[in-house]
């Protein structure tokens, strides 16, 4: 997530990747098929970085145990520093979320 200034943890049906017929501009269209796995039409939750969708996410657990756990698209490329503080920062945010 190089460059990443904000992350987002969006739900799977969220506007941002539904609202649009073309949906290049914020996902690659290579990614499409691991946001709605088997073309069933039904999105997985997604992580954006930048204005752009990177990944997925779950979470793992209950209560105030619970984990999210991010699925990026490219696993091998290294985050930086600021890039997981974002991602742990959003985390924490659906987390108190939750709490509520």
């Amino acid at each position: 997530m190089p460059g990443a200034r904000a992350v987002h943890l969006l739900p799977g049906f969220d506007e941002f990747v539904l609202g649009y017929t073309d949906r290049s501009l914020v996902l690659a269209p290579e990614h499409f098929d691991l946001i709605v796995p088997g073309g069933n039409g039904v999105f997985k939750k997604t992580v954006v970085a930048g204005g752009k969708v990177i990944g997925t996410w779950a979470l793992q657990g209950t209560g105030p145990g619970a984990v999210v756990v991010p699925q990026l698209f490219d696993e091998a490329r290294q985050q930086g520093p600021a890039a997981q503080a974002a991602l742990s920062r959003a985390a924490r945010r659906y987390k108190t979320f939750l709490a509520t």
